[in-house]
């Protein structure tokens, strides 16, 4: 080993991933991009933030835990705040420019398991006019265990999105659409390099190979969460409203879910931007809303205001639909 420089292979070629290092040697590390270009063949800028990573003082079991962690987090963000309550709801309006912005931001935090707006909201919407029927899109009255639930869902998802299924007129009013940047994103081509990322990433930080087990959850983050609400949310928890449906609020405080764990009180008041109702709950993407109104990026709407596509009374089902 020269001296004065940081290693990051042995001499058998194994990459050391028990050092910690300083932001004050980062500078040794930028000497050993080439090298990591060689070892992993990746892009040199691709290189930098790898090494960009080694040079916070973490190890490799932390950087694992805040890749998973942050992955967790901007991917719900990103499904409650743009999907769910802009997209199906209408709880707030944003330019057209912003809108293109969160297609973006949910494109790069959704990543592998990335959801078309579009798609999301009117299945969403759709959700609410059949709630517990079964053409509800993902009901755990009417499917035996949650993969078949999630089986349902995804073509249930992948019918919208190839117009496969029709779609009536007041569930597709006004959901954000971007046709060739949702057709990339929901390539398999697209969902494949993601993919490959986050193997690359654990290849590179993983200290054993059991934790290769979270790569799985790194591939179907968006489904997953949904999953845990329209299954578990739709089966155990407490009920704060009395509602014509089996919703239930999952968490007295909804630390794990941004708010999507107040299912019974999202039922009650769809088009609410604060999910949270009662006293000692928070709605963890409630603030951020505010702080996005304040600044001028969305305009919140009053729920009185909203023209709600499911409000409508259910008196026809697409024959399409009802053979998913």
């Amino acid at each position: 080993m020269t001296e004065g420089a940081i290693e990051f292979f042995d001499d058998q070629g194994h990459f050391l991933l028990n050092y910690k290092y300083s932001i004050a040697s980062s500078w040794f590390l930028y000497r050993n991009i080439r090298r990591i270009n060689s070892y992993f063949r990746v892009p040199k800028k691709l290189s930098i933030v790898f090494a960009g990573f080694l040079s916070l003082n973490i190890d490799s079991v932390v950087a694992i835990i805040i890749f998973f962690v942050l992955h967790w987090y901007l991917s719900l963000f990103s499904q409650t705040f743009f999907q769910h309550r802009y997209a199906a709801h209408k709880a707030f309006t944003m330019s057209k420019c912003w809108e293109r912005f969160f297609f973006v931001f949910s494109y790069v935090t959704q990543g592998s398991s990335y959801l078309s707006p579009k798609a999301y909201g009117i299945m969403h919407r759709m959700h609410h006019a059949f709630t517990d029927t079964e053409h509800d899109p993902h009901s755990p009255s009417y499917d035996k265990n949650l993969f078949a639930m999630m089986w349902r869902t995804k073509n249930v998802y992948t019918g919208i999105l190839d117009k496969t299924i029709p779609v009536e007129d007041r569930f597709s009013k006004n959901v954000p659409e971007w046709k060739w940047f949702d057709t990339m994103a929901n390539h398999w081509i697209s969902r494949l390099l993601w993919g490959g990322l986050y193997i690359w990433f654990y290849v590179a930080f993983a200290p054993s190979a059991w934790w290769y087990l979270l790569l799985p959850l790194h591939m179907v983050m968006g489904p997953l969460h949904g999953m845990i609400i329209n299954w578990f949310a739709h089966k155990y928890g407490e009920v704060n409203f009395e509602t014509d449906n089996t919703s239930r609020n999952l968490f007295k405080l909804d630390l794990l879910m941004f708010g999507e764990g107040y299912h019974n009180n999202h039922h009650k008041f769809p088009s609410r931007t604060n999910f949270a109702a009662k006293k000692g709950e928070l709605d963890l993407c409630y603030p951020i809303i505010t702080l996005l109104d304040k600044i001028g990026v969305i305009k919140t709407v009053h729920p009185k205001t909203i023209e709600m596509a499911h409000a409508a009374p259910v008196k026809r089902v697409p024959e399409a639909l009802a053979n998913h």
